[in-house]
């Protein structure tokens, strides 16, 4: 069982936005390639999901984001808050909205991606490589125990003495 990440390094961050990079790159050629202004949408709604939606819902959640300074956590490194760290566990309405955000970032641009099948193919490859590295790699030991991707077992949750479980009662 591998020890809970308590803390990230710059080089965490940046493989993993590097990853999470490559399927965003295919599907945003595949934009470009046929509009330039749909690329430019789907830029805007790559930004508002992930700064509007996932940062405000899910992130001022975590440990790592109510720690004190800049956050330092797989996805962002030395940025500022800007939004306020919340208490408590994501309610239903947060977790739809929040599978909404993603499906929608997902599908958005497979109708491009269907006019390039080869960009399809390393988009589908690409995303679902990151998808299955960060749950391999990451949720098993991650100390945001209030996400529900979370798959630290119980007894090294119980076990967990200095942290909160993901969530401020």
């Amino acid at each position: 069982m591998p020890e809970l990440k308590k803390s990230y390094s710059f080089s965490d961050c940046l493989f993993w936005v590097a990853m999470a990079l490559v399927p965003v790159m295919v599907a945003g050629g595949a934009v470009a390639a046929e509009s330039g202004l749909w690329a430019a949408i789907y830029v805007l709604i790559l930004l508002a999901v992930n700064l509007g939606i996932v940062v405000r819902l899910f992130c001022t959640r975590c440990p790592h984001y109510r720690k004190e300074g800049k956050v330092h956590c797989l996805f962002m490194w030395a940025m500022p808050r800007i939004y306020p760290a919340r208490q408590g566990g994501l309610t239903s309405l947060d977790k739809l909205i929040l599978a909404a955000g993603g499906i929608l970032m997902v599908l958005f641009p497979l109708p491009w991606l269907l006019l390039h099948p080869w960009s399809l193919i390393i988009y589908l490859l690409s995303a679902s490589l990151f998808a299955a590295g960060l749950r391999r790699f990451e949720c098993c030991r991650c100390i945001y125990f209030g996400c529900p991707l979370n798959t630290v077992p119980g007894q090294v949750k119980q076990a967990d003495e200095d942290h909160d479980g993901g969530m401020q009662q």
